[in-house]
């Protein structure tokens, strides 16, 4: 088996602070790989600026290829009852709305390389 289809039937990248110059490349690595994370507690991760993180990084991504990234790959992975957890998602967001929204400055005091112009890492 190619190095390139194990991949495809056993990997996923979790996302952590993906940044929009990395999103631009999702294709490359898949939509169907990505699995966004807050690294919450983690002080690089993107708490508690989480939802301007996911605007910043998807404001211009098609909502379909963002529900995917931001919960639709895991809830697929881990095998979550996604009727169940509507009630929670629906009350605690981000909504589809909210995330296409761009993000009109990086708050001053975010720690996060998310909001970094530059990827850690070429993919």
């Amino acid at each position: 088996m190619k190095p390139s289809q194990y991949w495809a039937r056993q990997c996923y990248a979790g996302a952590s602070f993906l940044r929009p110059v990395e999103c631009a490349q999702r294709h490359r690595i898949g939509v169907d790989r990505i699995m966004w994370a807050s690294d919450y507690p983690h002080l690089e991760g993107t708490a508690p600026y989480s939802r301007e993180a996911l605007r910043h990084t998807f404001s211009d991504v098609p909502a379909d290829e963002v529900a995917a990234m931001v919960g639709g790959n895991a809830a697929a992975v881990y095998r979550f009852d996604l009727e169940a957890l509507a009630p929670l998602a629906d009350r605690i967001g981000p909504t589809v709305a909210e995330v296409a929204e761009p993000l009109a400055a990086v708050p001053a005091d975010a720690t996060s390389t998310a909001f970094e112009p530059e990827p850690i890492r070429a993919w």
